[in-house]
């Protein structure tokens, strides 16, 4: 016969699946284990880190069943304000950089549209300048190469990728003003 303290869920929830080679009496031992183990711990609690509703019994750090999170890990009696207490020093820092990117935004954007502005009549110019250039007979390999990708976007451009990611310019007055913060 199989002693109920001496189970532990997972155990008992192995022996529950074959049941073949088993006694009534362990089948009720270990179904006692399962059904005193959720009576303790309720099944639809939402997890407060994660919002899960699987719930796990699993080994905890001192070595203890605890009944966990199956998508965060975290204990059950793990609380709304430790994770306030957890997130807190992340939540200031992307509170400063959204202030950061606000002030950025206010001072750059209008500069920024500008300079597009004009950097895109002076790329059209340039590029029909070499089209011309090329009809009449003068240009070189470099000359032509750029005409015939002219129609390329120039986000897909080689040297766009970096610049893209980075925020261009921007990127150090964007450190510039999460530091003053």
């Amino acid at each position: 016969m199989l002693a109920e303290a001496a189970l532990t869920v997972r155990e008992a929830r192995g022996l529950l699946q074959d049941t073949s080679r088993l006694s009534p009496e362990a089948i009720d031992a270990a179904q006692k284990v399962v059904d005193r183990f959720y009576a303790e711990h309720p099944r639809h609690k939402v997890c407060v880190a994660c919002g899960s509703m699987r719930w796990e019994e699993r080994t905890g750090q001192s070595g203890d069943l605890i009944w966990a999170c199956m998508g965060c890990h975290r204990s059950a009696d793990f609380t709304r304000e430790q994770l306030f207490a957890e997130q807190a020093p992340t939540r200031a820092t992307d509170a400063k950089r959204t202030v950061a990117i606000r002030q950025l935004a206010e001072a750059e954007l209008e500069p920024s549209v500008t300079a597009a502005l004009e950097a895109r009549i002076a790329y059209v110019n340039a590029i029909a300048a070499l089209g011309w250039l090329i009809r009449q007979g003068h240009g070189d390999a470099r000359a032509a190469r750029l005409l015939q990708e002219a129609d390329t976007p120039p986000s897909r451009w080689p040297e766009a990728a970096p610049a893209a990611a980075s925020g261009g310019r921007l990127a150090a007055r964007l450190a510039e003003l999460e530091g003053e913060q």
